[in-house]
C-alpha cells in the first residue's frame, strides 16, 4: 500500500485537497482531515479509537492546522495519524459509522 502525507498534499498559506481520490493508500499524519463539499470517505480503516480521531468542529472561523479535503473521495484506505474534524450535528452519525 503506498504512502501518501497529508502535508505534502497542502501548502500552509492553502491547506486545502481539492477533487482528488485516494484509493488503496495509506493516508498519514500528523493532521486533522475537514471533509467538504461532498467528500467521500468509504471502507477505511482508522488507526486508533473513534474518541482520539473525532474532532468536533468549533464554532467560527477555521482553525489552524485543518487540512480541508474539497470534493475527494478516500476509498480503501487507511488513515495513521490523522484526525476527522466533524461539525457537532454530525458527530453522532460519524460516531455510528465507527461502530459507537
Amino acid at each position: 500500500m503506498e504512502s501518501v502525507q497529508l502535508a505534502n498534499l497542502v501548502r500552509a498559506e492553502d491547506p486545502i485537497i481539492k477533487n482528488k481520490t485516494f484509493e488503496n493508500k495509506r493516508i498519514v499524519g500528523p493532521g486533522i482531515l475537514l471533509p467538504v463539499n461532498g467528500t467521500a470517505i468509504t471502507n477505511n480503516a482508522w488507526k486508533g479509537s473513534a474518541e482520539s480521531i473525532l474532532w468536533e468542529l468549533p464554532e467560527g472561523p477555521l482553525k489552524h492546522g485543518m487540512i480541508i479535503a474539497d470534493s475527494c473521495t478516500f476509498k480503501n484506505c487507511e488513515f495513521v495519524g490523522v484526525g476527522l474534524i466533524v461539525p457537532r450535528d454530525k458527530i453522532q452519525e460519524t460516531k455510528k459509522g465507527f461502530g459507537l
